[in-house]
């Protein structure tokens, strides 16, 4: 899709998950590269605003809209990352991460890629197959191909889509 079709189609819902992808987890060093949406399930879109910095202008009004939710796993990190941008995130709806903590208090595993698992099964892409196992080696997602990179990111905002879904009817 183009990036003005997928601003029509994005104009046009009432919730949607989002998802930053970034260099790094600590918000206020990381880069923001891109970011995800996905509005049903088995769909997801990588926005790479990385190379078209206009893109973020553009989404702005979107993401700062009151009239529609906001669902994401671990919203804070996203709001802070858009925040430095001058993107207030709004409204938070959802936090998967937090409605998963509130379900399962005795489990270890609210991160994304457990809570999906638990609830359906599926093993995400683990980021390490994109960056490489900890250590010297290890590579930052900033030099991870934009296909790879799409892919990864669009696969979370799906599955945090469809979490929300099963974990708020819970």
């Amino acid at each position: 899709a183009t990036f003005k079709t997928f601003l029509e189609a994005l104009r046009q819902q009432k919730e949607f998950s989002v998802d930053t992808e970034t260099t790094g987890l600590n918000q206020i060093e990381a880069k923001l590269l891109g970011i995800s949406f996905s509005w049903a399930e088995g769909v997801g879109y990588y926005v790479n605003v990385r190379d078209h910095s206009g893109w973020l202008k553009q989404l702005q009004p979107i993401l700062e809209d009151e009239a529609v939710a906001k669902i994401g796993h671990n919203l804070k990190y996203d709001f802070q990352i858009l925040w430095q941008h001058c993107v207030e995130l709004k409204p938070l709806s959802v936090d998967t991460m937090v409605a998963s903590y509130l379900l399962n208090p005795g489990s270890r595993q609210h991160n994304l890629d457990g809570a999906v698992f638990s609830e359906f099964g599926h093993e995400m892409q683990p980021i390490e197959a994109l960056i490489g196992p900890k250590g010297k080696n290890q590579i930052t997602m900033e030099l991870v191909s934009l296909e790879q990179l799409a892919w990864y990111s669009a696969e979370d905002a799906d599955y945090t889509f469809r979490l929300s879904k099963r974990l708020t009817a819970k």
